[in-house]
């Protein structure tokens, strides 16, 4: 009797198979990333050119920039509300409360897609937190709680700065804001890329002292870890809504509490930089390797520097 012939896989050929499906995948895997990383960049531009269309409209109603942080503690951002169609949140505020006022908590933990960018990957917050991830330009003072900065914003003001009459440098040179990554909220974990540290040693004098301290600091040493809270909310004017000019992007963050004074950095997850607003309302890429001279320059409204060619 003669046997019928059945056709299959080798071994050999199974395997060959199966090495081609998991190098298209090696490929293909890298590739959606990179496409979903493009979207989630775009996407927080957008938000940001979202922000400056606030501030310019905010600048047509009132003359001015909104401070930085208000006498009652309240945000720049909380300012913009109404101009990020966010009314409903806006006058839900007590304004005639501090800001960090329990009869303040509904409206603080009212999420503003606008404040958020896809590209962080820590999605979950403090409960009674919305999170935020942008945050305006204090400049490159290290000293905090200034009213008067090199920025165009600074703290504990009823007014913030003429605009456009006290951008000096131009609004097309000036850094309006940026991008800042949520933190871990545990001063129990080591988290170098969002982490606030306390740098050994005396105070810094000058912006590069600072940054060579902050950078000399141990981000694994929780002895030197002072906070682990930015981005949680946008309703108070802190760190958590404000940023510096004085290391370049993505380099670690520090602060001094013994003298109030900062260093904290526009950081973001997009590859190689972060998104930077102007104060003309555009916004552009921003890559790490900018150098300190341009970023500087870039983060002060009146200090009569030219941006390089590297912005």
């Amino acid at each position: 009797m003669k046997r019928s012939s059945r056709s299959g896989f080798t071994l050999i050929e199974l395997l060959v198979v199966i090495a081609i499906i998991a190098v298209l995948v090696g490929l293909l895997v890298p590739a959606v990333q990179k496409v979903r990383e493009a979207a989630n960049k775009m996407k927080c531009q957008n938000n940001l050119k979202q922000i400056g269309l606030a501030i310019h409209s905010y600048v047509s109603s009132n003359g001015t920039l909104p401070p930085g942080v208000d006498v009652k503690r309240y945000s720049g951002l909380v300012h913009l509300l109404p101009y990020l169609e966010q009314d409903n949140i806006y006058k839900s505020v007590n304004f005639s409360l501090q800001a960090q006022d329990v009869g303040n908590d509904t409206a603080r933990a009212m999420v503003v897609q606008t404040l958020l960018c896809p590209s962080d990957p820590q999605n979950q917050v403090p409960v009674g937190w919305p999170g935020n991830n942008y945050v305006l330009n204090y400049g490159t003072a290290l000293l905090w709680q200034q009213a008067s900065t090199p920025g165009p914003f600074g703290m504990f003001l009823d007014k913030g700065v003429a605009f456009p009459a006290g951008i000096l440098d131009g609004t097309s040179n000036t850094a309006c804001a940026s991008e800042h990554l949520k933190g871990d909220w545990s001063n129990a974990i080591a988290t170098p890329r969002t982490d606030l540290n306390i740098p050994a040693g005396a105070l810094p004098t000058t912006p590069d002292e600072a940054v060579t301290l902050c950078l000399a600091s141990d981000p694994n040493n929780l002895s030197q870890q002072f906070r682990s809270d930015s981005g949680g909310y946008y309703l108070q004017g802190q760190h958590t809504t404000l940023y510096l000019h004085v290391g370049q992007p993505n380099q670690r963050s520090c602060a001094w509490k013994t003298t109030p004074m900062m260093n904290q950095n526009a950081t973001s997850y997009h590859t190689s930089g972060v998104n930077l607003l102007l104060c003309d309302g555009s916004v552009r890429f921003v890559t790490d390797s900018v150098s300190k001279t341009t970023w500087r320059a870039v983060g002060t409204r009146d200090g009569n520097e030219v941006p390089g060619s590297d912005l």
